[in-house]
């Protein structure tokens, strides 16, 4: 195939027709070069879009790869293995502690059955210790942030009552209180010994003996009489017999009564 040069009308030269001098352009402005078999350039080809119909392209002698036309990574050659979320597939992966003796804060003592890991601050690790020979400071703890406690709003005096299912606190009733004496109520007969103080009030008839703090009897229920007195009506029997003043007595009752 021979090589020819295209010819052009210089009109610098009286329209001479020449062949296109060096390093000029040939403007194909709004103009196309079709049905090229090949174009060859020793310079930059630029260009705003290129198009090539075909599938194979070739760059410094080396066709462009499958991935080049289809953006898939399958089409890759030499591609990595992916990971396969394994933890064991990783490389320079940490070793994973399996037991707390492995920790590195943790002593190597055999724990025994029952004991609890302690701060051991001049060993400066936790070793396995009693729980009862440990001292738990709780003075900045509240009794309410135990599980089967439930302590709201609490008031003065107040304590706290079982209810079956926790701990709760409220007031304490009469009622509630087991061991006591018995209340007397307005209108009731007492009966039976009164010993210290008395709960409650009375009107009404009281029976039984009386005796005082240190237990001496102050009135005899059974004897029916006062202990180091006479009887009043041992005194007017005597008095009516004429060991006595008896109408003396009966004036002075008559003056204070």
């Amino acid at each position: 195939m021979a090589v020819r040069y295209p010819l052009i009308i210089d009109a610098t030269d009286n329209n001479k027709i020449k062949e296109i001098p060096l390093n000029d352009s040939l403007n194909l402005s709004t103009n196309s070069i079709v049905n090229a078999v090949n174009i060859t350039a020793s310079g930059t080809l630029t260009v705003a879009s290129l198009v090539v119909d075909s599938s194979s392209v070739t760059i410094n002698g080396t066709a462009l790869g499958s991935v080049a036309i289809s953006n898939s990574y399958t089409d890759l050659d030499n591609k990595p293995s992916l990971f396969d979320g394994q933890y064991s597939s990783l490389t320079g992966r940490p070793t994973i502690p399996t037991t707390t003796a492995t920790l590195a804060d943790v002593g190597s003592t055999s724990p025994t059955n029952g004991q609890a890991l302690i701060y051991n601050s001049a060993l400066g690790r936790y070793e396995p210790s009693d729980v009862a020979d440990v001292s738990i400071d709780l003075t900045s703890q509240s009794i309410g942030e135990l599980g089967d406690v439930i302590n709201t709003s609490p008031v003065l005096n107040q304590t706290l009552k079982w209810n079956g299912g926790a701990f709760v606190n409220g007031s304490v009733d009469f009622t509630e209180l087991t061991g006591t004496s018995s209340v007397v109520s307005q209108g009731d007969t007492f009966t039976g010994s009164v010993v210290g103080n008395t709960i409650g009030y009375h009107t009404g008839d009281i029976t039984g003996s009386v005796f005082a703090d240190d237990s001496t009897l102050l009135i005899d229920a059974v004897n029916g009489e006062i202990p180091g007195y006479v009887k009043i009506t041992d005194l007017k029997t005597a008095l009516q017999d004429g060991a006595g003043d008896y109408a003396a007595f009966k004036a002075w009752v008559l003056a204070n009564l």
